[in-house]
């Protein structure tokens, strides 16, 4: 499997000094190599960052020798039903509840995950097994139903107690994700610092600049409404200028949405895992 692979690549890959282009550069050659296409920007997420950071152009950020690192990555193979995945590594050795927080809660939502449960019934599953491990979930980080070209397809499958009543059925495609953090934490995150990751959320404005027009017709030509990186962007043009002028230009006129890096609330590390799984005749089926 493509996500296996990279995810043994990440274990190798995350280690101190190593610059955060090195990492995404790195995984996105991979996906290249598999001939497959990044669903979004890799997101390299670190501490109590919990998701949504990525490498900006000529990014000089190193990973550090403490660092928990979460890694979280996505391809498709141009039908834009991205394969989501993610994984934290710990190079401090002292964070193993959240990891496990994490990571077990999604192995015991998949072995219990079938066709007919509700989005309610999982979520109290996903909970239980968290706090067990002595950690609390992010609340407000969820796992999701993937459609094409919507990474988040409007159903929701939160990590705490919820009335969602919504059944699983056979051939949704399901991103089982569970976020953690330590009982000192709010279990919430918030917006912090610049963003670099942006996705198209209309069509219905003209824009007036050259810059503008050029830039929207890359974007729904390459990405559609899938996230996108300025850095991706500065890559393609050679112009952080014309970038910079036109992502201004679709921001205000509301044709893209911005994602700015999530922290947790009090500053409490955060650990993250996620899989993508396919319910096949009744059951799960892992993709990647």
């Amino acid at each position: 499997m493509i996500s296996s692979k990279i995810r043994e690549e990440l274990e190798k890959l995350v280690i101190p000094e190593m610059p955060y282009t090195d990492i995404v550069d790195t995984v996105e050659e991979h996906m290249k190599q598999e001939k497959v296409i990044p669903g979004f920007p890799v997101n390299i997420s670190v501490n109590e960052i919990a998701a949504h950071d990525t490498a900006a152009y000529e990014d000089k950020r190193l990973i550090k020798d403490d660092d928990l690192v979460k890694i979280d990555f996505g391809f498709h193979n141009g039908d834009g039903l991205v394969i989501d995945n993610a994984l934290t590594i710990d190079l401090s050795g002292s964070h193993g509840k959240l990891i496990n927080g994490a990571k077990r809660a999604v192995e015991k939502a998949v072995k219990e995950l079938k066709t007919g449960i509700r989005v309610s019934e999982l979520s109290e599953i996903i909970y239980d097994a968290v706090v067990k491990e002595g950690v609390i979930p992010i609340s407000n980080l969820t796992g999701h139903n993937i459609e094409p070209y919507w990474i988040h397809g409007g159903i929701p499958i939160p990590t705490v107690p919820n009335d969602i009543d919504y059944e699983f059925k056979d051939g949704d495609i399901l991103a089982i994700e569970v976020f953690t953090t330590y009982e000192e934490g709010s279990g919430k995150v918030e917006d912090t610092g610049e963003p670099h990751i942006f996705s198209l959320v209309s069509l219905e404005r003209g824009i007036r600049t050259n810059m503008g027009r050029k830039l929207l017709t890359h974007i729904v030509k390459e990405y559609k409404t899938l996230p996108f990186s300025d850095r991706w962007l500065i890559q393609q043009f050679k112009s952080k200028f014309m970038v910079k002028t036109g992502l201004q230009e679709l921001i205000k006129n509301r044709l893209i949405e911005r994602y700015p890096p999530l922290k947790e609330e009090k500053g409490q590390p955060v650990a993250q895992y996620e899989v993508t799984v396919k319910l096949v005749e009744g059951k799960p089926v892992e993709l990647g």
